[in-house]
């Protein structure tokens, strides 16, 4: 796997520790100008769902006070506004080449975003975030599954198979568990991961194309997520909005359709 990856730096035992330093940075800039350049329709998809992402919260300041005084919708814009600036940090994280660390910017994310529906649709639990107390992650999980499993909204249904979809995926690699090292463990696969883990650590950007697209699939998807909570929260009539996301979520399904063809 090592070939593949643009830059791999083998001086870290061998180099001065500044010079170490110094090189796996310069390598990470070298990432991110290459992945500008072999990734751009990928991350010019992700870039159109993040400018999705802001509009939407524009429009929603632009109706603040409609809402102002409302604690659920304050609660839920604090909680988009906090994963958008996570989503930017998770662009950045792929384009530098720091994919594993990138799927710890993913949970961070939805756990914004699944705060940011609960907030929205009770106020109890909007009021329970602003009295400063601790909300559990399981909870939300449980309260909100029963939020959006409740009635025959279709709407609803959507983001709870996005909700469930995107929770499953996460909890296999998100804790420091041995398995989340393993994507920064080199070595011959002859020895153990519990053997690797430690003589054949991997630091720094480590970036290749095919990586590089599939990760940014997975940012796309916490994105189009995303999105489709804060379109209920700031929901726009003009069908504009509704238009721009099925174009991205049919250019997400056509990249990963025809990525899976290609692993065939």
């Amino acid at each position: 796997m090592k070939g593949e990856f643009w830059h791999v730096r083998s001086d870290f035992l061998t180099s001065d520790p500044r010079q170490v330093v110094r090189g796996i940075f310069d390598d990470d800039k070298k990432n991110y100008q290459k992945a500008e350049l072999e990734l751009n329709k990928e991350v010019a998809l992700l870039d159109d769902a993040l400018t999705l992402f802001v509009t939407s919260l524009r429009g929603g300041y632009h109706n603040e006070d409609k809402w102002k005084n409302n604690v659920s919708v304050k609660a839920a814009a604090a909680m988009a506004n906090s994963a958008l600036n996570y989503l930017f940090l998770a662009r950045h994280a792929v384009m530098f080449g720091y994919f594993p660390e990138c799927r710890d910017l993913l949970r961070s994310i939805h756990e914004r975003i699944t705060r940011c529906y609960l907030f929205f649709a009770d106020k109890d639990e909007a009021e329970r975030f602003f009295s400063g107390k601790q909300i559990e992650q399981k909870d939300v999980r449980k309260k909100l599954s029963d939020i959006l499993a409740s009635g025959n909204d279709s709407r609803k249904s959507e983001i709870l198979a996005m909700l469930q979809d995107s929770y499953n995926h996460q909890s296999r690699v998100v804790h420091p568990n041995l398995e989340s090292l393993s994507a920064r463990t080199f070595g011959p696969e002859t020895e153990k991961l519990s053997e690797r883990v430690v003589k054949y650590p991997f630091f720094g950007g480590m970036l290749s194309s095919d990586l590089g697209k599939s990760t940014i699939f997975v940012v796309i998807q916490a994105t189009l997520f995303a999105l489709k909570v804060i379109g209920v929260m700031f929901e726009e009539t003009s069908g504009t909005w509704e238009k721009e996301f099925s174009r991205i979520l049919q250019s997400y399904n056509t990249f990963l359709n025809h990525a899976r063809e290609f692993t065939r």
